[in-house]
C-alpha cells in the first residue's frame, strides 16, 4: 500500500499495523509501518471524499496482503466499516 505523508506529501510504501481502528464517523486512526519506522496517521472523515473513504474502509476490513493469519482469525481492533 502507498501513502502520502507529511506536509510535503512524500510517498511511502506502508504496511497497516495492528492497533489501527475506526473512530465511528469521525475518521480512522492508522498505525503505518514505513522504512523510517512507525507513524500514527489520523484520517478525518469530514475532510475526505465519502466514496474514497468507504473504499479504504472496505480494503482495510478485509484480509491484508502478507497477513499470515487465516481469514477467520482477526483481532478485536480490526477496522470494520459501518456502511
Amino acid at each position: 500500500m502507498t501513502a502520502f505523508l507529511g506536509r510535503e506529501k512524500n510517498e511511502y510504501s506502508v504496511t497497516v499495523r495492528p492497533g489501527s481502528f475506526r473512530l465511528g464517523r469521525l475518521g480512522l486512526l492508522l498505525w503505518l509501518e514505513t522504512c523510517d519506522g512507525s507513524r500514527a496517521v489520523f484520517i478525518d472523515a469530514g475532510l475526505q471524499d465519502r466514496r474514497a473513504l468507504r473504499s479504504l474502509c472496505r480494503l482495510l476490513s478485509g484480509r491484508m496482503p502478507n497477513d499470515p493469519r487465516p481469514s477467520g482469525c482477526r483481532q478485536a481492533d480490526t477496522i470494520r466499516p459501518k456502511v
